[in-house]
């Protein structure tokens, strides 16, 4: 990795840290569908237009490498949309046919973009 220039990886639907967990990720190894359905309809909540509307300091997207990832049938945020902000930050791009949950239906697709950007960037 280059010093002072972290790797970006946007990967739409995916937690940023635990705080919203609450401790609902206490199940076995393999959760069943319906198990992992049941934990994220009570964390997840829904989108809010101040998360929508936040404004950055600095678009760290124009100096840093940047992956995203295209959930097709995310209802939140369009596809076009996602490739529009993809395609200005001159990202690479994945696209896969999921809902915004992503990283939980597609996570190994997910974890081969992250190990792909982490390669390219080492």
């Amino acid at each position: 990795m280059t010093p002072g220039k972290p790797t970006v990886v946007l990967v739409h639907g995916a937690f940023a840290d635990s705080s919203s967990c609450n401790g609902a990720w206490s199940w076995r190894a393999t959760p069943t569908a319906a198990e992992t359905t049941a934990v994220m309809a009570a964390i997840q909540r829904p989108v809010t237009d101040a998360a929508l509307a936040e404004g950055a300091s600095a678009a760290a997207w124009k100096d840093i490498p940047s992956w995203v990832l295209v959930a097709t049938e995310d209802r939140n945020i369009p596809a076009q949309t996602q490739v529009f902000m993809a395609e200005r930050a001159n990202a690479t791009v994945m696209s896969l046919t999921s809902s915004y949950a992503v990283s939980v239906s597609r996570r190994g697709d997910v974890a081969r973009l992250i190990n792909e950007a982490a390669q390219a960037t080492a």
